[in-house]
């Protein structure tokens, strides 16, 4: 159901198989190009939950499997680098 009101709402959603198999790098891309095309502005939360726990392990939900340095700092950079973010937050520090 969830999968469904997600499509008919036009959200374009890459799970962590689409991300498996093709980076984050060009999924990311992909969006930011959307973004500028439709003229849109980015607020950020960044959650410190979706980091792997090897980086991140007090925080409140731990997700195994979850970014690494590397690629989170890629995220961050390609979001900078878009000049897109309006404001940006980070949760559970």
């Amino acid at each position: 159901a969830e999968r469904r009101a997600l499509a008919e709402a036009g959200v374009t959603v890459h799970d962590m198989r689409a991300i498996d198999e093709h980076g984050i790098a060009p999924l990311l891309r992909a969006f930011l190009a959307r973004v500028e095309q439709e003229n849109g502005l980015l607020h950020v939360s960044l959650d410190v939950d979706f980091l792997d726990p090897s980086i991140a392990p007090a925080v409140g939900t731990t997700v195994p499997g979850g970014a690494t340095f590397r690629e989170a700092h890629l995220v961050m950079e390609m979001l900078s680098d878009s000049c897109l973010v309006s404001s940006l937050d980070l949760v559970e520090l």
